[in-house]
């Protein structure tokens, strides 16, 4: 599994992002397997949060994100306004 850190923000695209928690590396959490298909990773990744800094980029849109990004072909992506649903 190829994870990746982030270096601009994932909306607006500015290079300004502030460390605001880290809670060191974790295990993924929230995976859906489907019988018959490749199990994910059980490695530990970085777990940390970084906001969008507008106070240092004029462009910046302030969007709280995970700094690193992990392939969503193993997880369902949950926001407070809905699922997306899994690849088939």
């Amino acid at each position: 599994m190829h994870v990746r850190k982030r270096t601009t923000c994932r909306v607006c695209g500015s290079a300004s992002l502030k460390p605001v928690i880290s809670l060191g590396p974790q295990y993924l959490q929230g995976s859906f397997v489907k019988p018959g298909k490749e199990m994910p990773s059980q490695r530990k990744i970085n777990c940390s949060l970084v906001r969008c800094n507008p106070q240092e980029d004029e462009n910046g849109c302030g969007l709280l994100q995970m700094e690193h990004s992990v392939p969503p072909k193993f997880y369902m992506l949950l926001t407070g306004t809905g699922a997306v649903p899994m690849p088939p």
